[in-house]
């Protein structure tokens, strides 16, 4: 895809620079993480808050539901994390939170709110997606198998309506965050939607595996205002170029993938 917004050398740079400093973990005080990231605001990169502005148009006006932005801000070092556990060891080994911190002014800047479950990640606004060993072969995007077309969190009632995800040059390393825009008072059950071809506008997949082990039968708290009445419009994902195999299984189930980070080393 051809990027909406390329950080230019000297960009990236200065806003490593804003960002690297902040040491306060988002898995332990997110509030105080994201106030930190809001005071930056002023320094941020002017043709960054202007590809924002024309993302949060463009949204808004159902002009573009896909952007790319290039060359982004990562942290220097990401450690390796253990497969049983990646969410309890990364809460351990992890220091520095660029990544993190880029994402969440990303939200910031596109007046887009985070999406979180109590019951999944320990209700982590930012999840690494690596090859999670008790989902091996297991329809989720943390497998370490390929998947077939599938519906994400088919046991969470709650769905985002936007994904972000910042990933290195080479897809060695990803986060995410999710979040929601569309207040429904409803949301009608996966297995409700059917057609007869993926290039409908709504059809059925498989459930996903990471969902229906996180749910435990718990509605999520902020039920309220984050429901989303139609999750499994797709719109065009299958012409992902270059990105389609790796990043798809993260998609499946999520409408629409609105914005795409992605870090050029």
């Amino acid at each position: 895809m051809i990027p909406l917004f390329t950080f230019e050398p000297e960009e990236k740079a200065h806003l490593l620079n804003l960002l690297e400093p902040l040491d306060l973990s988002p898995y332990k005080s997110y509030t105080g993480f994201s106030e930190g990231i809001r005071r930056l605001h002023s320094d941020v990169p002017a043709r960054f808050l202007s590809a924002c502005q024309i993302i949060r148009s463009e949204r808004a006006n159902h002009q573009q539901k896909i952007h790319v932005i290039r060359n982004c801000p990562m942290d220097r070092l990401i450690p390796e994390l253990d497969p049983e556990d990646p969410v309890k060891d990364k809460h351990v080994k992890k220091t520095q939170f660029v990544s993190e911190a880029f994402l969440e002014l990303f939200a910031q800047l596109t007046g887009t709110p985070l999406l979180s479950y109590e019951t999944r990640n320990e209700g982590d606004f930012f999840t690494d997606v690596i090859a999670i060993k008790k989902y091996s072969g297991q329809l989720t995007g943390f497998s370490d198998s390929e998947l077939v077309f599938h519906n994400d969190r088919t046991a969470h009632k709650v769905r985002a309506d936007y994904i972000t995800v910042t990933a290195d040059a080479e897809l060695t390393h990803v986060t995410t965050w999710r979040c929601p825009i569309s207040i429904q008072p409803k949301v009608r059950p996966a297995n409700a939607l059917r057609s007869r071809s993926l290039g409908q506008r709504n059809f059925d997949t498989w459930v996903n595996s990471a969902s229906a082990a996180t749910s435990n039968g718990t509605e999520n708290q902020r039920k309220a205002w984050l429901e989303f009445a139609n999750p499994l419009r797709l719109r065009g994902l299958a012409n992902f170029d270059f990105l389609n195999e790796f990043m798809a299984p993260l998609f499946r189930g999520i409408s629409p993938v609105v914005a795409l980070a992605e870090a050029v080393s």
